[in-house]
């Protein structure tokens, strides 16, 4: 009986051992969390606490690592938790949101300079008296102020031996291109548009005044060459007895015909 109580294996003999393999546990432990750097995130401590001591649950991640959570949106404006949502902002895009302001009306002159008067020899018998001359305002860049929003209030157009006339009551309407238009208008104080017309094609210009109070008319005739960066034209007066008659009125009718623009 005393043999055997002593062959059999002591306890004790197992403690160092024990002890041992605890000691070599932790000190591979430590040796993780150096080489990671004190830059680790609890998530990797949670997970070696984890493998060393099964008992204790891992501890769940910081709120401020976790990625942001992702709604998925319907199209009424709500996610699939049945949320309502507020849609994004309108982007401050000052092109598109700033409103157009509205130009003020303007009043124009015309200024004739460079006026050359026509050779009698020259003239038909219906003319008066005729000169060429330069424009100080192209209609193209009016008609363009006026698409822009600008309104013509007055225009002040020059005729002969510095006489000018007031015009208003200005209408415009585009042509087939973009530097193309025609301005229908008045004489300042009466209301009939059918006095006064101007069309252009780039510097361009061609019309036809009548001042019915005092029974004349003007011609206009383009003389600006091809590509010419101003206008140039023949103003003609014309001789309302003289002018030919109008071929769709009535038998015997006195009425002359006014100019035509050409198309």
């Amino acid at each position: 009986m005393k043999e055997t109580l002593e062959t059999r294996p002591s306890v004790s003999r197992f403690v160092p051992v024990i002890v041992a393999t605890v000691l070599f546990a932790g000190l591979i432990v430590w040796q993780l969390q150096r080489n990671d750097g004190a830059g680790d995130t609890p998530v990797s401590a949670a997970s070696s606490n984890a493998s060393t001591s099964p008992s204790r649950p891992a501890a769940p991640p910081p709120f401020s690592s976790l990625p942001p959570p992702t709604a998925h949106h319907d199209h009424a404006g709500h996610d699939h938790a049945g949320h309502s949502h507020a849609p994004p902002p309108p982007v401050n895009n000052p092109a598109v949101t700033a409103a157009k302001p509205a130009a003020a009306p303007i009043s124009i002159r015309v200024v004739a300079d460079n006026i050359t008067a026509q050779p009698a020899a020259e003239l038909e018998a219906h003319h008066l008296r005729a000169e060429k001359r330069d424009l100080s305002e192209s209609f193209l860049n009016i008609g363009e102020r006026v698409k822009n929003g600008s309104t013509i209030e007055t225009l002040e157009f020059p005729l002969f031996d510095g006489e000018s006339v007031q015009l208003a009551n200005f209408e415009y309407r585009p042509q087939g291109g973009p530097n193309e238009g025609v301005f229908f208008a008045s004489i300042k104080g009466e209301a009939n548009r059918d006095h006064v017309l101007f069309s252009y094609v780039n510097n361009a210009l061609t019309g036809t005044i009548h001042i019915p109070s005092q029974n004349r008319y003007y011609d206009i005739r383009n003389a600006t060459p091809q590509g010419g960066a101003k206008s140039q034209i023949i103003l003609t007066q014309l001789d309302p007895a003289k002018m030919p008659r109008c071929g769709t009125c009535a038998p015997n009718s006195t009425q002359p015909v006014p100019p035509v623009l050409p198309r």
